[in-house]
Order: structure tokens, then sequence, then C-alpha cells
């Protein structure tokens, strides 16, 4: 059985810290753009960014989760896991390279958005050195919060002294990349008495960790398509002006569903050591953990619903528009069920069953995009929330179904 002691509380309040203070400066960054430049230039942005995080996950090919699983397994390896990872990283990103090129040289636009762009695929080597994972799998979340503290403090001073209008609009990627590099620093010294020199590691290893990793791959990217694969759909369809409405809208809605968030992240390598060591999850252990999180979502989607066009005005100072406020509204109807599907997410990947969520997500993130594209495509942008739930429906049944909880014997 899991225990509720004092580690996992310490690293409930850390990640809480981290996960908050993120989304904060997050938050005050959003807001000031919006005051200095203005919704399109919030939505270009925010297209730009949803390119380089799709890139950023193809290059960790799931090796996060499965860094965090195998650190959390065998932590006297550790020195060892993080140069496989790391290498195996670096050998991907040396692939992608000329499909990095080739898209800078075809982007449309002007010269403001291609160097933007540019500085933002910068943050992808830096990346590889972020060793966040291994903090996690350790449980040393306080680490994760003093590094996340840094970076965007950084981030957050250098847009405030440097973004005035539009034509600053290419220090957002570059302070973003001096945040990551700083965070990516101070992971690095943190960990530095546990880590030492492996050397170059040989392609063999590389390819048997890549074997390992690739049915997390699929499950990972399917998970960012799910969280973010609206942005990319809305990109082919309405404005950036819209856009920008909907990233204002995305913004206070990742602030109260981040709940979710640092409550599974605490759990998840908590119940990889439990696993591996041979323990079994009793049915009512995930009828619980179902409830806190769909309940706790229930409660703060009917806030989000009910006070939508108040919060939208005071979190952003007048400036949001009724399109901003009515988006708020509409996702605050499916968060519950968003809450309850990343719960179940988090407790089957650890139970390592991954392949069969990588079918399940795979089919989910293509329903997604199809659904999104046929809704956006006849509605507009409001569309993107019904396609969001259909998606959340799926994934839910299909959840159900693998959790077993239509069998009579207990869920292993």
């Amino acid at each position: 059985m899991l225990k509720l002691d004092s580690t996992l509380w310490k690293n409930l309040i850390s990640l809480g810290i981290n996960k908050y203070s993120t989304l904060l400066f997050r938050y005050l960054g959003i807001l000031y753009l919006v005051w200095v430049i203005d919704v399109r230039g919030i939505g270009v942005i925010s297209v730009f960014r949803t390119y380089t995080a799709y890139l950023i996950v193809a290059i960790n090919l799931g090796f996060l989760d499965y860094g965090i699983r195998e650190v959390a397994r065998a932590r006297e390896n550790l020195s060892r896991t993080v140069a496989e990872i790391t290498w195996s990283r670096l050998y991907i990103l040396l692939l992608l390279i000329p499909f990095l090129v080739y898209f800078l040289v075809t982007l449309p636009g002007d010269g403001i958005e291609r160097w933007m762009l540019f500085i933002f695929f910068l943050q992808i080597p830096v990346t590889i050195l972020m060793f966040e994972w291994a903090c996690i799998g350790l449980e040393r979340m306080s680490i994760l919060a003093k590094a996340s503290f840094l970076g965007n403090t950084l981030n957050l001073l250098l847009l405030f002294l440097f973004v005035k209008g539009r034509e600053g609009m290419v220090i957002v990627p570059a302070a973003q990349l001096a945040g990551i590099a700083v965070m990516a620093a101070y992971y690095y010294f943190a960990l530095a008495d546990k880590l030492r020199w492996e050397g170059m590691i040989p392609v063999k290893t590389v390819m048997a960790r890549l074997r390992n990793a690739v049915p997390i791959t699929l499950t990972t990217f399917s998970v960012e398509i799910l969280s973010s694969g609206e942005v990319l759909i809305l990109s082919w369809f309405v404005s950036f002006e819209a856009i920008g409405s909907y990233r204002l809208a995305s913004t206070l809605y990742l602030l109260f569903a981040s709940v979710k968030l640092l409550i599974c992240q605490a759990l998840y390598p908590r119940i990889s050591s439990f696993v591996a060591k041979g323990g079994t999850m009793s049915r009512e252990i995930l009828f619980k953990g179902a409830v806190l999180l769909g309940g706790t979502g229930v409660v703060i989607g009917a806030f989000m619903f009910f006070a939508s066009g108040w919060v939208t005005r005071l979190a952003y100072m007048g400036k949001a528009d009724a399109l901003t406020a009515l988006l708020l509204g509409m996702l605050g109807i499916i968060i519950p069920l968003d809450f309850l599907n990343h719960f179940l997410y988090t407790y089957f990947l650890a139970y390592k069953r991954e392949k069969s969520m990588a079918v399940i997500l795979a089919t989910a993130s293509g329903l997604l995009l199809l659904t999104g594209t046929v809704f956006v495509k006849n509605a507009g942008i409001l569309g993107i929330v019904p396609a969001k739930a259909v998606s959340g429906v799926f994934l839910l049944i299909c959840y159900l179904f693998l959790s077993g909880i239509f069998k009579r014997d207990r869920v292993e």
C-alpha cells in the first residue's frame, strides 16, 4: 500500500511551488505582452512555441517519463542512466537538423517572425541538458522549484526590460532561452555530486534504450497533441488574433488545471517504485484517486464556467475580449474530464502499460485532429472545445476498460 508520508507531502509542496510559480510567471508574461504588443502577437508566439514543443517531444522521444521510472527503480545507476539518455537525445537532434534548416528557410513571414522561430529552435539543444526528470526520479522536487524560480525570474525580467512593442517580439524567445539555460545549469550543479563522465555512449546501447522508450514515445507525443494540438489546428483555419484570444483563455485554464499536474507528478515516482517492489494496487485505490481528481475538477470547472467573464476581466485588467471569456467558460465544462483522464494516465504509465496506452492515446490524438479540423473549419474557433470533449470522452471509456473495473478480480 502506498504511504502518504512526510516525503510525499514535501514533494507535493515543492512541486506545487514549482508548478504555480511557473504558471504565475507565464501569466505575468502574457499580461505584459498583451499591453505592449497585442493579441495578434500573442497568437504568433503561441503558434511558434507549439511548433518548437513538438520538435522537443520528438527529441525527447519518451525518454523523460522513461528516465523518471528508471531512476526511481535503480537510483544507484543515476549517472549511467543520465549519460545514456542525454546521448540518445543528442543523436536524435543531429538527425533532425536538416528538417529544422528546411523549416526555417521555407517559413513565410517577415524578418522578425523568422528570427523568432530561429531563436525558439535554439531552445531545443538546451533542453537536452535539462535533468529535471532525474530530480523527479530521485524525488528531489525542491531542486525543480528553485531552478524554475531562477529561470522564470530571468525570463520575466528580460521581457520587462527589452520588450516595448512589436519590434521587441524577438526578445520573447530569447528571454525564454536564457531562462531555460539557467534552469539547465542549476539542475546540473544540483546533481553534480552524483554524476560522472561516462564517455561517449555506444550506438548499440542507445538503440537498446530507444527500443524500451519507443512505446512511451508514442504516448508522450500523443499527450502533447491532446494538450496543445488545438493551437496547431487553429493555425490552419483562424487568424492569429483569434489564436491570441484562445491563448489568453488557455493560460488561465492551465492555472486552474495545474492541481492535477502537481498531484500526479508527485505520485508517479512513488507508484513506480512501489510497483518495482512487487506491490499491487487495489480497485479501491484506483477509485479513490479517480474520485479525488474528478471531484476537484468538477468544483474548479463550475467556478470557471460561472465566473469566466469576471475572471478574464480581472486577470487581464480589461484587455481581454469577450471571446476569451467565452472560451474560458467552455473549457471549464471539460476540465473534470481532463482531471480524471490525467490521473488514469499516470496510474497506467507507472504500471508499464505503455503499449496499450500508446494505442489509446494515439487514437485519441488522431480523433482530436480529425474532429478539431471538421469543427473548427465549420464553426470557427469555438469548435475546438467540443473536439477536445469528444477525444476526452473517448480516452475515459478506453481507460475504464483498461482498468478492468468491469471485471470481478482485482486490478493488477
